[in-house]
């Protein structure tokens, strides 16, 4: 699917698009384009090719158009990691198909991804900017140890199932917030003084320590959407306050981050000092 139908934390509305698959497999999965100004609507390819050349087409094959799949590790990587064709299922409702190639799956991980409509002259007419999660495999073998496990980081907030959430029955935080808060962790970590590192979210060493801060930027996100939705309701002798949870989630969200800030000064401290050690002469040796 192009955009996943529900999410709790971004007021139920279409959100980025994830496409979950194994490593090491080479699955076809289908996915929907859908035209951001009007998500909840059927995208005809047809017609929007119809639109941009100005010609009308009867069929998908008459328009000459084409869709690919692109993706990258992060938006500054030198190479991508694959570009496929899609196979056209309906494309007068946007349906589409894709064959992932085998560098696709090779390592497990959360990279770029981007479903584009091309124009017979290869002009992009339209694009779904998504999400390839690749999930370990037992069948594979592990080069990337050191990478934040996307289900680690759920057990760690008791958020791997619907079913451990009984009142929201649904996962609290989508695999695109999760990407988000990874990335403000990271960044945060390298702008703290001294700036000695420039990693990104596909290489920060250190996967332990930056659940802290990726914990505590989901449950700030959560916290801000509870209180901006939150109204009592009270008739009957009954009283409803299902969304009364912004100070307690601002309250664990302060504890993460106050260990993650922690850590980061004692890190960037030990390693100023070591830095220190080899650069100053200190004439005894």
């Amino acid at each position: 699917m192009a955009f996943a139908r529900e999410n709790l934390l971004s007021g139920h509305g279409p959100q980025i698009p994830t496409l979950v698959v194994p490593q090491g497999g080479r699955p076809v999965s289908p996915f929907l384009l859908r035209d951001p100004a009007n998500p909840d609507s059927p995208l005809d390819c047809v017609a929007r090719l119809a639109t941009q050349d100005g010609v009308d087409y009867d069929t998908w094959e008459a328009s000459g158009g084409s869709v690919l799949a692109d993706s990258r590790e992060h938006w500054s990587s030198p190479q991508e990691l694959f570009s496929a064709p899609a196979t056209a299922v309906d494309a007068l409702t946007g349906s589409f198909k894709v064959a992932l190639p085998a560098a696709a799956t090779a390592a497990s991980g959360l990279f770029l991804l981007q479903f584009s409509l091309l124009n017979r002259d290869g002009l992009l007419v339209l694009a779904n900017a998504g999400y390839l999660e690749v999930q370990p495999s037992l069948r594979s073998a592990q080069s990337r140890q050191h990478l934040l496990s996307v289900p680690y980081l759920r057990r760690r907030l008791r958020d791997a199932h619907p079913r451990a959430n009984r009142i929201l029955e649904e996962c609290e935080f989508t695999v695109v917030e999760i990407h988000d808060a990874v990335v403000a962790a990271v960044n945060e970590f390298n702008t703290t003084t001294p700036v000695m590192t420039s990693f990104t979210e596909t290489n920060f060493p250190y996967p332990l320590n930056l659940v802290d801060g990726v914990i505590a930027r989901l449950l700030e996100m959560a916290a801000i959407w509870y209180e901006r939705n939150r109204v009592e309701i009270a008739g009957s002798g009954l009283r409803v306050d299902d969304m009364n949870k912004a100070a307690a989630y601002l309250k664990l969200s302060t504890l993460f981050q106050e260990r993650w800030v922690r850590w980061i000064k004692t890190f960037k401290n030990q390693a100023n000092i070591m830095n220190g050690f080899n650069s100053v002469p200190s004439g005894l040796f």
